[in-house]
């Protein structure tokens, strides 16, 4: 399982497709020398390196063993505004729900992580009724105060920038939206931009993918992008990740009142936090030229659930 020379560090195809797609040149140079690096750190670390993790689309994740034979994970992540806290969120969560971080090279920002087995996500789970109980409790276990100095963005700061994207993208693509609902739409979108009562560390890109069964604790989070703010933007998040299950049997209404309830978040703000995701997705398809009516549909329906 030794890696002799950077050749033989192979980059997954869907992480070699995405970068460049994303961050243009700059990202096509990270691809070019990532390999190399993940052998610098691999030596400065003494670990044995193993398969890439295929799925990873801003990072290339290497299963990894130490000396010792322990199983480890070291993850290269290409740096920018969402992810560059990834490895300060994991110090707050100190393995409290979350994966453990074992160390950080600060020069390539390498982070090397716990192995987390059997791996399962959360997206796995066939049981709404399931899902929904194992997201509450790992989010409820996550939530913490965050005092300052610290390094996060604030969650405000996000629905300001969400509220100015939905108005310009809202006109934009007016043709596929209903007059009152756009109205409606920014109408909570800028409800979002107004403190809320309790903030906390919250994740920007909270998904059932990102969530796994593990030996340590049942479930840890993996993969944080880390916010400080409002926990209604995990639960809309959650609740909008829950709804686009193909195999989901509960209505949006159902979902958000009971995930605002189990969770104590305000139910609008949980709502305005699904619909603004559900239609930044659908105006990045439309202005990609792509179709949009599932991301369309699921804002339509959570709407419909004030």
């Amino acid at each position: 399982m030794s890696t002799p020379d950077a050749t033989l560090v192979s980059l997954p195809t869907q992480l070699r497709r995405s970068i460049p797609v994303w961050f243009g040149e700059r990202g096509q140079a990270w691809l070019d020398r990532v390999p190399t690096i993940a052998l610098e750190v691999a030596r400065k670390w003494q670990l044995e390196l193993g398969p890439a993790y295929e799925n990873s689309t801003n990072a290339l994740v290497l299963f990894a063993r130490r000396p010792n034979g322990g199983r480890v994970v070291l993850k290269l992540p290409f740096l920018y505004e969402h992810n560059q806290h990834e490895a300060d969120a994991l110090e707050h969560y100190r393995g409290q729900g979350a994966v453990r971080l074992e160390a950080i090279d600060h020069e390539t920002g390498a982070l090397l992580l716990e192995h987390v087995a059997p791996g399962t996500p959360l997206g796995a789970c066939t049981a709404d009724s399931e899902i929904v109980a194992i997201g509450c409790k790992l989010l409820r276990r996550l939530w913490r105060q965050v005092t300052e100095p610290h390094p996060f963005r604030s969650s405000i700061a996000l629905a300001e920038t969400w509220a100015l994207e939905l108005s310009s993208g809202l006109e934009r693509h007016a043709d596929h939206f209903r007059a009152d609902f756009a109205t409606d739409a920014l109408a909570a979108s800028k409800l979002l931009c107004a403190p809320s009562v309790n903030e906390v560390l919250v994740n920007h890109d909270l998904h059932l993918e990102n969530v796994l069964a593990a030996e340590r604790e049942p479930w840890l989070l993996i993969d944080p992008k880390p916010l400080v703010g409002d926990p209604a933007l995990d639960a809309g998040q959650f609740a909008l990740q829950c709804l686009s299950r193909e195999t989901r049997t509960m209505a949006a209404h159902d979902l958000a009142t009971k995930l605002s309830r189990d969770l104590a978040v305000d139910r609008e703000r949980l709502i305005g936090w699904a619909m603004s995701c559900a239609l930044r997705n659908a105006l990045t398809a439309l202005d990609a030229g792509h179709g949009a009516h599932e991301q369309i549909e699921l804002a339509r329906q959570f709407h419909q659930a004030f």
